[in-house]
């Protein structure tokens, strides 16, 4: 046997075990798809709906009542480019972290492996949160809102990290909220100040050092300045790191990763 074929034989089983992998993840994500909200075939629909009307309730009461923004001519915008961010980062790691407490059972076969119900989890949310902003922009092209940013690459740049740092955020959770179910509450307790602290459907230009300083830290304020960047150009509540919010998310997928890694034995035996 040359040596060129038995260099080839690791490769083909490697090519052979993703293959495999991507079939299981594959069903995974069919039967989270149809089973989200019972079996009913409109369940992801369903689950669809509640990002999107969660997004809408926060925009249209804000937009009803902002007289005046900070920036530009259209409350619209202002508002929509704040609660975007939120809604894709936020839905995203709430649902990522409870991958594992919902789909717990089907651990009892052999071949689902705890990484591959995060891995489905992560696609259909992946999936889900793109419908739901192209769904939010279209209804805001229909209602004539010049919401198409000056610099498109820089909002679409944005909404992929805010959906990354969100799954992020869910998978360095998810093994965490499969042991301590109390977690799932605390999680959503620092997600609701984040929100508050991102300046969404406020801003912070009238803020001292120190409180901007602390503020920094809050990497949604940073994914809402990244956005707003596209569509007012030097728009910066506190200077803008993009290198922070890539350091937190891939930070916390790698520490997610590993705890699903070193911890699974403990979340097999929950």
């Amino acid at each position: 046997m040359s040596f060129i074929e038995q260099s080839s034989q690791p490769t083909a089983r490697i090519l052979q075990a993703m293959k495999a992998q991507g079939r299981i993840v594959g069903a995974l994500m069919l039967r989270d798809m149809r089973t989200r909200f019972g079996r009913s075939q409109l369940s992801f629909l369903l689950a669809l709906f509640w990002p999107l009307s969660h997004m809408l309730s926060l925009f249209l009461p804000f937009v009803w009542f902002s007289k005046y923004v900070p920036l530009g001519g259209s409350p619209s915008v202002y508002i929509a480019t704040g609660i975007a961010p939120y809604i894709l980062c936020m839905y995203p790691a709430r649902m990522v972290s409870m991958a594992i407490t919902v789909n717990h059972p089907l651990l009892m076969f052999p071949i689902v492996k705890t990484t591959d119900l995060i891995l489905a989890r992560i696609a259909v949310e992946i999936l889900g949160a793109l419908v739901v902003i192209s769904i939010f922009v279209f209804l805001l092209v229909a209602f004539e809102v010049d919401i198409l940013p000056p610099d498109p690459a820089i909002a679409v740049s944005a909404i992929f990290m805010s959906i990354v740092l969100g799954v992020a955020l869910g998978v360095l959770n998810v093994v965490v909220v499969s042991i301590f179910k109390f977690w799932q509450f605390i999680f959503m307790a620092v997600m609701i100040v984040m929100w508050v602290t991102a300046g969404s459907t406020t801003v912070q230009f009238n803020y001292s050092e120190q409180t901007k300083y602390l503020l920094s830290f809050n990497p949604l304020l940073h994914l809402v300045t990244w956005m707003r960047s596209a569509y007012y150009g030097d728009y910066s509540a506190i200077p803008l790191s993009k290198a922070y919010v890539m350091g937190v998310s891939f930070g916390s997928l790698f520490l997610g990763f590993a705890g699903d890694r070193l911890l699974r034995g403990r979340v097999l035996l929950q």
